[in-house]
Formats: C-alpha cells, sequence, structure tokens
C-alpha cells in the first residue's frame, strides 16, 4: 500500500529541471525511493522483464555515456569524469539503470580527432614505448586501479538503487576506429605489450581476430581478465553482464565463450547475474534471441520509429546506441515501452531540447511501471487504435498516443474502469475518474498533443506473478 502511494504522489507532483535558453523542459518525476537491490533475473512469468525475486516485474530504463568507468578525452591524461555528478542526475530523472563502458584503445582517431583514454586494466610497465608513446602493457599483470575503480562505482550505483551492466569488452573500435592509428593502439596489438602476443593476425590494422577463438594467448588473458572482472563485481546485487559492445557478426563463437567464462566464475562462487549480448555489425538480431544470453540488445534503424513488438523470447534493452547512436526524443522512450522494452538511451550529456525530453520521458515510463501489474501486461497492437498498448485484459491498460486527438481503446468485459490521463509535454496528471464501460470505445484527451491514459478496472486488485 505504501508503494502504491508513493507512486501515485510520483504522477501527482513534478519539478522543473534546467534546460537551453528559451526552452521549458517538462516536469520530472520526483527522485525513486525503492528498497535495497536484489540481483536480477528473467521473469518466467512474462520473459519480456526481469525480476528481483520478490515477485515484481523489473523495468530497466536510463542513460550511459561513454567516459562514465574509463576517462576519455582529447587530452593525456583525459579529464577525470564526474561520476558522483552523473549519478546525480540519473536520480534527478528518476532512472534506475546505465551501461557502465569499457574502452580498450588507450588512443584512437574517431570524427577526424584523436581519443586518449585511461585507466585501462593491465599495468603499463615494460620498457619501451607503446603505439601512445607511453610504456608497454604486461597482460600478465593487473592494475589495481582500475579494479578498483570499477568495484567503487558499481558500489556508487548500488547505494543509488541503479542497476549496472559491465561492459567487459568494447567491439566498436577494431571495425570503426579511423586512419592512421586503426586498432594499433591496442594492448594486444603487436609491439604493444612485452609479452609478445599479437592479436591482429592478418596485420591489416583493425583487431576483428581478437573477437574470435583463433589465438590460444590472446583467449587466455581475455579469460583472466574476466574472472577478474566478476571477482572485483560479480557480489554485488546490482551488477548484469555485457560480453561486448557492437563487435562484428564474426564474434559469436567467441562471445559465446565468454559467456560461458562469466557464469563458471559465477558459480564458482556461489552466484548468479544475468549476461547479455547486443548488437553486432553485420549480424542478425536472430542471432541474440536464439543465443543463451540472459538478456539481449538489438539494434537497426528499424526501431527508431513504430519499433515492432519486444521479441518475447528475451528481455530486450532497446538502447538508441544500436538505433541511431546519440538520438531520440520523447516519442521513441514511450513507442518503445508500450511495445514492451527496457529502453535505454545513448547521452552526450548536452542539453539538446529533444535528449531533455527523452530523460525525463524514461523517468515518467519507471514511474508508470512501478504503478502497472508490469509482470502481467503485454504490448499489444490491436486493443488501441493507436498501436501503442500494454495489457493486461479486462484488468489494466496502458496507451500512448502519438499524436493528437481521439482515439479508441478496446475494453472486455464491460465494467467499472478507473481512467487517468497524462500529458506527456509536462508532466501533467488529470484526476482519475470512474465511468462504466465496455467493447470498442472512444476515448478524447482533455488537451491537445501527445497523450497517455491509463486505464484500470475499478475492482481489479494486483496478484503476485510466478517469478
Amino acid at each position: 500500500m505504501v508503494r502504491l502511494v508513493i507512486t501515485v504522489l510520483m504522477l501527482a507532483m513534478a519539478f522543473a529541471g534546467c534546460g537551453t535558453s528559451g526552452y521549458e523542459p517538462p516536469r520530472k518525476p520526483p527522485p525513486r525511493t525503492p528498497a535495497p537491490l536484489q540481483p536480477l533475473r528473467p521473469l518466467t512469468s512474462n520473459p519480456r522483464y526481469f525480476t528481483d525475486g520478490r515477485g515484481e516485474a523489473v523495468y530497466l530504463t536510463g542513460f550511459h555515456t561513454w567516459s562514465n568507468l574509463v576517462d576519455r578525452g582529447e587530452t593525456l591524461p583525459p579529464p577525470r569524469f564526474d561520476y558522483a555528478r552523473y549519478l546525480d542526475r540519473l536520480q534527478r530523472y528518476g532512472h534506475n539503470f546505465i551501461r557502465l563502458w569499457a574502452w580498450e584503445l588507450p588512443q584512437y582517431v574517431s570524427e577526424g580527432k584523436t581519443w586518449h583514454t585511461a585507466p585501462q586494466p593491465w599495468l603499463r610497465s615494460g620498457r619501451g614505448d607503446a603505439q601512445d608513446g607511453l610504456p608497454k602493457f604486461d597482460l600478465s599483470r593487473f592494475n589495481k586501479r582500475y579494479f578498483q575503480r570499477l568495484r567503487e562505482r558499481v558500489e556508487a550505483a548500488n547505494a543509488r538503487r541503479i542497476y549496472v551492466s559491465v561492459m567487459l569488452f568494447e567491439g566498436w573500435e577494431a571495425s570503426f576506429a579511423e586512419s592512421p592509428l586503426l586498432w594499433r593502439a591496442h594492448p594486444t596489438h603487436a609491439g604493444n605489450n612485452v609479452n609478445e602476443i599479437a592479436a591482429d593476425l592478418d596485420r591489416d590494422g583493425h583487431g576483428l581476430e581478437y573477437f574470435t577463438l583463433s589465438n590460444r594467448d590472446v583467449l587466455a588473458v581475455q579469460r583472466t581478465y574476466v574472472r577478474r572482472v566478476v571477482e572485483a563485481v560479480g557480489d554485488l546485487p546490482n551488477v548484469l553482464f555485457e560480453v561486448a559492445n557492437e563487435a562484428e557478426h564474426t564474434s559469436t563463437a567467441w562471445q559465446l565463450e565468454m559467456m560461458r567464462t562469466v557464469r563458471r566464475e559465477l558459480a564458482r562462487r556461489g552466484l548468479s547475474r544475468p549476461v547479455g549480448m547486443t548488437f553486432q555489425h553485420g549480424g542478425s538480431d536472430e542471432t541474440l534471441y536464439r543465443g543463451p544470453a540472459d538478456w539481449v540488445s538489438p539494434g537497426s534503424h528499424d526501431f527508431g520509429s513504430d519499433p515492432p513488438l519486444a521479441d518475447s523470447r528475451k528481455i530486450s534493452l532497446l538502447d538508441t546506441d544500436h538505433v541511431c547512436g546519440v538520438c531520440g526524443d520523447r516519442g521513441f522512450v514511450w513507442e518503445s515501452f508500450l511495445r514492451g522494452y527496457n529502453v535505454i538511451f545513448m547521452d552526450d550529456l548536452s542539453s539538446t531540447p529533444a535528449y531533455e525530453d527523452a530523460r525525463v520521458a524514461m523517468g515518467w515510463t519507471l514511474a508508470y511501471a512501478d504503478r502497472l501489474n508490469l509482470a502481467r501486461m503485454e504490448p499489444r497492437t490491436d486493443l488501441a487504435s493507436t498501436r501503442y498498448c500494454l495489457a493486461d485484459e479486462g484488468a489494466e491498460y496502458l496507451v500512448y498516443q502519438p499524436t493528437s486527438g481521439p482515439f479508441t481503446l478496446r475494453l472486455r468485459p464491460a465494467r467499472r474502469y478507473s481512467i487517468e490521463w497524462f500529458r506527456p509535454s509536462d508532466g501533467r496528471a488529470w484526476r482519475p475518474r470512474q465511468i462504466r464501460v465496455g467493447g470498442t470505445t472512444t476515448f478524447r484527451p482533455p488537451f491537445a498533443g501527445e497523450a497517455v491514459l491509463y486505464v484500470r478496472a475499478a475492482s481489479s486488485s494486483r496478484s503476485r506473478p510466478t517469478s
């Protein structure tokens, strides 16, 4: 009952945030105060979502940025990222999830700029210079400072009730780091380590072989590193693992081996944590859905507008990073949520109005997810004329109108329902009222523009699902 009162108040109250000059951002939901986090696992009764073992579906949403674990910038050393301020922002928006980024290249070129990253997992204690002009890596010795930072940042997120996906490997760099450096600064590129390990077998300046099973010595380094990451954070309750960000489709067998390594190390410690696979360049999302990952993150421009229904075989974290990069707006968030996805936002931390709208919208979708009996709800395109509807038919409905004006919703059976309107553009909720209705019914929002309608059977009560 207390939880219900809190979430009702969250939708009745809001506070203004900061925006760009001439732009008035929508009101945000106040910070959430959930119970301490528990480890996640897929919800068997509704595998589009996680559960934390307390019988409820857990919806994940939040924004992530490239420097939230490894500092990144155009100077050497790169500027230190203000992680505490970042967590403050996440809390202000009411978010509960981030991806924690790994960067394996200490130096790379992207969009014509040279970027530097630090710290790295291995010590730079070798004689001679690596490609970036700093001492070579010793791949047999870990950098304690790196793993201490990893532990501290996951712990800090846990204290704020934020789940963290710990990225193990960064696959994008191998394909898209630009000339003249390409992938040549990587710790396992020839000449960058004292261990005489060379992952770039064809010496083409790219590192695609690093994400395959083709080099026994590289695999040994990778397995040892993965075990060290699990040792550092695997016991924390807010942890998920992500094998690699946007590796090529040729990496599948290797990703499955890394997944097995994570799970073996967790099992050895009596632990279980979700392990995910994300979008692969040149591949098919079907590979993700057919595989053994606990969660997936699909991608392609097809998800940018009118996304398909979330595939019920896996928990899908729909991330703008895999759809269109740094992009998205309020409509993307609401459409994706109503299609059954957990919505994630790749953020450059700018004050761009559309991005601010997206951040605010994610907080509101989580506020609604906390109110809904989400474990019993499915995305439906056949019930509302808008085609954006989460429904537990006969009990609860959440509908999004992306344009303006009236729309229809099919309600069965006929009974007394409580209806509540919400305006996404400014966070205003209208007082609920009850009506007796059934069949295909026309609803007219009491305002122009986008609208969210929450319909709940007046006599319904929430039952705990099977987890």
